[in-house]
């Protein structure tokens, strides 16, 4: 038990670092931009591109993530099929991540709840 609320912490802090990015990605875009060297490229869903290499894939992983959470859910929910076994494998682990996260709040309230009926 004691691994799996390690790993449901460790899926929350994924979830915090997305939506901190999220929010400084609203409230400061053009500086974001301008000190990553990415773009915002506007098509059918609009995401950072950044360079070639290595690098650059980094740094568009780091600022699509917040998107990334949210269309990893909408994707699995639609029933669409992923076009290939990396992005299926890619879509079910955001979706773990996103569940184990949400569920991380309730096992540190249900071990507070445990605690104090033990202390009674």
């Amino acid at each position: 038990m004691e691994s799996f609320r390690d790993l449901c912490f460790a899926c929350f802090c994924i979830l915090a670092f997305g939506s901190a990015a999220a929010v400084c990605e609203m409230v400061l875009p053009q500086a974001i931009i301008g000190a990553s060297g990415c773009t915002w490229t506007t098509g059918v869903v609009a995401v950072f591109t950044c360079g070639p290499g290595l690098p650059g894939r980094a740094a568009e992983v780091l600022l699509n993530w917040p998107l990334l959470l949210v269309f990893a859910p909408v994707f699995t929910a639609s029933g669409l099929v992923p076009p290939n076994g990396f992005l299926m494998l890619f879509v079910a682990g955001l979706d773990a991540i996103l569940v184990l996260g949400v569920v991380h709040p309730f096992l540190v309230l249900a071990r507070r709840a445990s605690c104090r009926a033990r202390a009674r």
